[in-house]
């Protein structure tokens, strides 16, 4: 579904892809967010796709890499610019966005059960992926689930094929470690709220950018995670943790941490 403001000409785009435990969700259920978008300017679209038990994550994220390609040569028809689309996932949908923008990223291991050439010959990447809540450590959030006694009922080990095929999927383990060295970041070019938690909890650190040449920095987009510091659902410490594995990669991240926020109200 794609929601367009009035009088849209190269106007920002964003491509949300929702949550529910890679089990449940439907696009309809995001209009008050895309429309609330439209409404501030933004092209939006809301995609769905195959969920579990119809499909695995590995079809997941083939299938929001394809809405990735549709939308870089479509959006255009809209009054959108292609060459400023985000990527906005949600909980399972930010780690299916993040492992959809490796396998375009030519990270090794990072293989489809797909065969159409068509989409794995596309490198293109979105300007910005925006992590909300998101899953990016499967064994991690496995165990984090299982001490909450919810793991045996949870769809996400399913999902995955099973705790040996957890690395495999996970965007934090994956991630090409670049660097070591960390130095001061430096503000963004606004401050925005959850700026100040993430502060002071010296997340504004970044890795130091004089050990990546242009020909040794990872191709993936400049990221914005943001988590609830009341979040039970996935910690946002989940979140933190690919913060610095981003930039370890030498990918700019910026994390935005939200005091009273829980799972849900970033949606």
């Amino acid at each position: 579904d794609i929601y367009v403001p009035a009088n849209a000409r190269d106007a920002p785009v964003a491509l949300f892809i929702h949550g529910g435990v890679w089990a449940a969700g439907e696009k309809w259920q995001f209009s008050p967010l895309a429309e609330h978008l439209a409404h501030e300017g933004i092209v939006t679209c809301v995609a769905t796709y195959s969920l579990y038990p119809t499909a695995d994550a590995v079809q997941m994220w083939d299938e929001i890499s394809r809405c990735i390609s549709f939308t870089m040569d479509n959006i255009g028809d809209y009054g959108g610019d292609a060459q400023r689309i985000s990527l906005v996932g949600h909980s399972a949908g930010a780690q299916l966005c993040a492992r959809a923008l490796l396998q375009r990223s030519g990270v090794k291991n990072v293989q489809s059960r797909t065969n159409t050439r068509k989409w794995h010959d596309d490198v293109r990447m979105p300007s910005k992926f925006v992590g909300l809540a998101g899953v990016y450590d499967v064994g991690y959030h496995y165990s984090y689930e299982d001490s909450r006694g919810v793991a045996i009922v949870s769809t996400m080990g399913r999902a995955m094929n099973g705790p040996e095929n957890f690395d495999v999927c996970s965007p934090a383990r994956l991630m090409p470690k670049r660097i070591s060295s960390i130095v001061a970041s430096p503000p963004g070019p606004i401050d925005l709220e959850g700026d100040k938690i993430a502060q002071m909890a010296g997340f504004s650190r970044r890795a130091n950018g004089d050990a990546a040449t242009s020909t040794e920095t990872f191709h993936f987009p400049p990221t914005i995670l943001m988590a609830g510091c009341a979040d039970v659902t996935v910690p946002w410490y989940e979140s933190a943790d690919f913060h610095w594995k981003l930039q370890d990669a030498a990918v700019p991240s910026r994390l935005l941490l939200y005091l009273k926020e829980g799972h849900t109200e970033f949606v």
